[in-house]
């Protein structure tokens, strides 16, 4: 499933549930920069605090990201491994790749390289999940 945003919407964020676990998957798509980051992270934070332990976020659909966007996934890193838990990257598209490399940033964020995972297999929307 590819997420591209809209006219009025340059980053999208839909949140899919994995029933009967702490984890959720994200999928990002469009540009994360300085005027979407803290959109983002309202989102990842509403889903920390509702007890999620693991996240797992797919990059494939976004087109741009800066270095806002990057702090916003650092951040949600560093908070989940306190609690024992964990944030993956999925799939980030090579300027993302470039980003998280040239800063590197590689050994501190746990990213599978590759297609992204879509969002197949995941059971239901999750009340947080939105277009933003």
């Amino acid at each position: 499933m590819s997420v591209r945003p809209g006219p009025d919407e340059p980053l999208v964020v839909l949140v899919r549930e994995d029933t009967g676990s702490s984890r959720r998957f994200v999928q990002l798509g469009g540009e994360l920069d300085f005027a979407t980051a803290a959109g983002l992270r309202r989102h990842l934070d509403t889903l920390m605090f509702g007890n999620i332990s693991h996240l797992v976020v797919d990059l494939g659909d976004l087109t741009f990201c800066d270095l806002a966007g990057v702090r916003v996934l650092l951040r949600s890193n560093r908070e989940l491994r306190a609690r024992g838990g964990d944030l993956t990257l999925l799939g980030p598209c090579p300027w993302v790749s470039r980003i998280l490399t040239a800063l590197d940033l590689t050994d501190q964020l746990r990213i599978e390289l590759g297609a992204s995972a879509g969002m197949d297999g995941m059971d239901g929307m999750d009340g947080a999940g939105s277009r933003r």
